[in-house]
């Protein structure tokens, strides 16, 4: 990714533990209506969502946020939708965190699992285990997962989760619940992509790749001095509002014009 144009970091450096918790921090916030006005359709549509499950599905969240989807899941029990529920997270902290808060002892219908890996380990498992693979299924991407994407990749992803979620035996029946902001105010945009908690997140995700680069090394001789990949002091978080594509972006952008980058990454400017 920093050998191309424009230069990107994976997705997966972001939401690391120390990355969830800024994130959490900051999604909480008055300011970031994405998620509040999420939870306000999730509580006001579940029971139609719900009905639109069939019976005897699994059905896999990508990214596991239970104070969303907790509405959907006692949707399914109200309607008594025999559902075997998959958490997936890439961070296994917070997937322990999340099934340890759900309410078991009030769902008889509902049942509860966990898998910790990427979006792409969640697909395969629901292509290939034996006891999914043959059943309905639902996806949810709740969190406007959807919108890190560009349009291609956007397209790619959902074409990705086709080709794996909704083949087998009930492939006719399965289906994707996505959510998606719509907003094309940029002044509310910006202020839900700036308010408290937003800087940290994004360069925790540099802190981490600080931390791979350290493991990857530590078989260096103890006398060798290990440096930092990534200095945090000369890079800064930029959101702005691309007018011409009518889209929020947001960067982390060097203070200084050029910078050079520490082993191994020290051949990129």
């Amino acid at each position: 990714g920093l050998r191309k144009q424009p230069k990107t970091l994976p997705a997966l450096l972001f939401y690391a533990n120390e990355g969830l918790k800024h994130w959490n921090h900051h999604s909480h916030q008055p300011e970031f209506y994405p998620r509040h006005q999420e939870v306000q359709i999730l509580k006001k549509k579940a029971q139609e969502m719900a009905a639109s499950i069939p019976m005897n599905s699994v059905v896999v969240d990508l990214g596991s946020a239970l104070d969303k989807v907790i509405h959907l899941l006692e949707a399914l029990e109200v309607q008594k939708k025999n559902i075997s529920y998959y958490a997936l997270d890439v961070s296994a902290s917070q997937l322990e965190s999340t099934l340890a808060a759900i309410p078991t002892q009030n769902f008889r219908h509902v049942r509860f699992a966990g898998l910790h890996g990427t979006f792409d380990d969640g697909l395969h498992w629901l292509k290939e285990a034996p006891e999914a693979r043959d059943v309905p299924h639902t996806v949810l991407l709740f969190g406007l997962t959807i919108g890190n994407f560009s349009r291609p990749n956007a397209a790619a992803f959902l074409s990705n989760i086709g080709q794996h979620a909704f083949q087998g035996k009930s492939g006719d029946q399965c289906s994707i619940l996505m959510s998606l902001d719509s907003c094309k105010v940029p002044t509310q945009v910006l202020r839900a992509y700036t308010c408290e908690g937003v800087v940290p997140f994004a360069l925790q995700s540099l802190t981490y790749a600080n931390g791979l680069f350290s493991e990857k090394n530590k078989t260096q001789a103890s006398g060798d001095v290990q440096h930092k990949v990534f200095n945090l002091d000369e890079w800064y978080y930029l959101s702005e509002w691309n007018f011409v594509l009518g889209r929020h972006e947001a960067s982390l952008i060097p203070r200084s014009k050029d910078i050079k980058l520490l082993p191994p990454l020290d051949g990129i400017l």
